[in-house]
């Protein structure tokens, strides 16, 4: 993206979410190009069952919206 990186994104999604009253909770999919450990994963608070590594299938990528909707 121009302006952010995609964990930045993230984490300013996340900070809205803070306050439920002002922005409803979306259901957030982090996808990536890069390979992300799970070190780094932690180090940024990005919680792994809401990650999905490009390329995916389509059937890889329904798995893991259903199972974020399903937590929600």
């Amino acid at each position: 993206m121009p302006l952010m990186e995609g964990v930045e994104m993230y984490h300013t999604m996340e900070n809205l979410n803070s306050n439920p009253l002002q922005f409803p909770n979306p259901p957030i999919l982090y996808m990536s190009g890069y390979s992300l450990n799970t070190s780094y994963m932690q180090k940024q608070k990005i919680k792994s069952e809401r990650f999905i590594q490009k390329p995916f299938s389509i059937d890889e990528l329904l798995t893991k919206i259903r199972s974020i909707l399903d937590s929600n």
